[in-house]
């Protein structure tokens, strides 16, 4: 019997979706329809829509930000980059610097420039346990949504719209992507950049700044996406175009000093992580730059020339209607520098925008359709005249129920339905791993076996005392035959004996008295 919950949400989405598409249709086609929703909507005072909003979405964010978290329980989070972030984190606590013994890097920093994991680091204090990482995350993507409603009615003046503007916010693909993804802290860039834009909204410009500039601390390329912003103020007025060329010219700085001088220092391997996703244009910064410099074709053909390339865009255009497209051109700027070095990128999912890729374009492309829908509302000429008039007739509630419908076709499944029985077994294997050993675990147990100083991912056997498989989950990075031929191997190891084996999961341990490194042993 599979696990409750696994996949309701996915056929709740469905009927939902397509439900509220046969509403539109019935709503679009019928006049008498039309009257008796506007006069039922009509009859819900201020006090009552407030109640209905916060139910649904309390409801929402509940069940939503919650799937997640079953399906680490359901041993389908990863230790990339579940279980690396956990024992980075852990080991900062622990005194050890940024320490990442997954990938054997002695600082994670070198590898990617995520300093704000310390301050995140405490939460294990009280909850040890990978899952406090998510949880932590589905918080700040709750946050972002609430933020975005409350920017939206200030840029609206109608709590329809800003209803609308949430919504497509919560039943986005980007936002969704986000959520699925294990967990990385880029999600912070969506909170901070709706901070951010409701700050200048008011015209506190230094709390503005001190919101965007948070950004530098999240990950090296997030000083890409705060000097996009900046170009942004820049076009945008001349009252905040001095904003605009701080913003510009400190993300720069930031940028340049990160990637130049602070990850060489503490890379401790050859080739840094973020320039080899880089690696269709050159080897080495000056060799990339040269390139996008004197060939232009060939980098307009990198981009262009893959399907990785526009499933990207349509990630971006299609979750919200293409009202971004009608944004001002300020908005155009933002959304055009951020993704340019995704689109300049050899590596497939950052591209696409998948899982926390999408992270820095949630926000801005959702702010950039509440401007569109303002700038719709308000055409009195022009080729928005007729789509603007309609709006002010319909108000929000038709392009919501477009909205949902889109949502049952851009949502997958969060995770694959699993026995519990089965859960059952991986728990027992999991509580037999001592808590100070050293392991070498499969992909799906590795976050459940974080919090130790050393942690590697199957097959990396070389200093583990303890080896957990699970023969029937995730066998990344090994092809099935790979994995097999590695597990046969440790059925013929002399330096390692079988303690568990139960439904295909299995727990080695290494035999007394055999070498650190598993090739030698004191009594042959």
């Amino acid at each position: 019997m599979p696990i409750i919950g696994t996949d309701v949400f996915y056929w709740f989405q469905k009927f939902l979706g397509l439900t509220a598409a046969l509403c539109f249709f019935i709503w679009a086609a019928n006049a008498g329809a039309r009257r008796a929703f506007l006069n039922l909507v009509e009859r819900l005072d201020n006090a009552r829509k407030a109640r209905v909003i916060l139910l649904a979405l309390a409801a929402f964010s509940v069940w939503t930000f919650l799937l997640p978290i079953l399906r680490h329980k359901a041993f389908q989070s990863h230790t990339l980059e579940l279980g690396i972030l956990t024992n980075v984190s852990w080991n900062f606590l622990q005194g050890k610097g940024f320490y990442d013994p997954v990938m054997h890097v002695q600082n994670y920093l070198g590898d990617h420039w995520q300093p704000v994991l310390a301050l995140m680091a405490p939460v294990f204090w009280f909850w040890r346990n990978a899952a406090a990482l998510i949880v932590i995350q589905s918080l700040g993507l709750v946050a972002g949504g609430i933020m975005v409603y409350r920017l939206s009615q200030k840029i609206l003046s109608q709590r329809s719209w800003a209803i609308l503007v949430a919504a497509m916010y919560f039943l986005s693909a980007p936002m969704h992507a986000i959520n699925r993804f294990d967990f990385h802290p880029e999600f912070l860039a969506v909170p901070l950049i709706v901070a951010g834009y409701s700050m200048a909204y008011r015209k506190l410009w230094w709390k503005a700044f001190f919101c965007f500039a948070a950004l530098w601390l999240v990950k090296e390329d997030m000083a890409i996406v705060a000097a996009a912003i900046g170009s942004q103020f820049v076009l945008c007025a001349k009252e905040s175009r001095r904003f605009g060329i701080l913003m510009i010219t400190g993300s720069a700085f930031v940028l340049g000093v990160v990637i130049f001088v602070l990850m060489p220092l503490f890379l401790d391997h050859a080739t840094p992580t973020h320039l080899a996703r880089y690696a269709n244009l050159g080897t080495s910064w000056p060799e990339i730059f040269k390139k996008i410099l004197l060939k232009p074709h060939f980098v307009l053909f990198e981009m262009v020339g893959h399907r990785a390339f526009w499933q990207g865009l349509k990630n971006m255009i299609l979750p919200f209607l293409g009202l971004p497209l009608l944004s001002p051109a300020s908005f155009w700027s933002a959304i055009v520098l951020a993704w340019l070095p995704h689109a300049l990128s050899s590596y497939a999912p950052q591209r696409e925008l998948a899982g926390q890729y999408a992270a820095a374009f949630l926000p801005i492309l959702t702010i950039g359709s509440a401007h569109a829908i303002k700038k719709l509302l308000e055409a009195n000429g022009g080729v928005f005249r007729v789509v603007g008039a309609w709006l002010r007739q319909t108000t929000a509630w038709p392009l919501l129920a477009v909205v949902i419908s889109q949502w049952s076709f851009t949502v997958s499944r969060y995770f694959s339905p699993i026995d519990p029985a089965r859960l059952d077994v991986l728990n027992e294997l999991v509580r037999l791993v001592p808590k100070e050993g050293t392991v070498c675990a499969q992909s799906d147990l590795g976050p459940h076996l974080a919090f130790r100083q050393e942690l590697t991912q199957f097959p990396d056997i070389s200093q583990a005392q303890f080896i957990a498989l699970d023969i029937n989950g995730n066998k990344w990075p090994l092809s099935d035959e790979e994995y097999g031929q590695r597990v046969q191997n440790l059925e013929t190891d002399h330096f390692y004996e079988l303690l568990y084996n139960k439904e295909g999961a299995r727990l080695y341990r290494k035999i007394a008295g055999t070498g650190a490194d598993g090739k030698t042993s004191n009594k042959e």
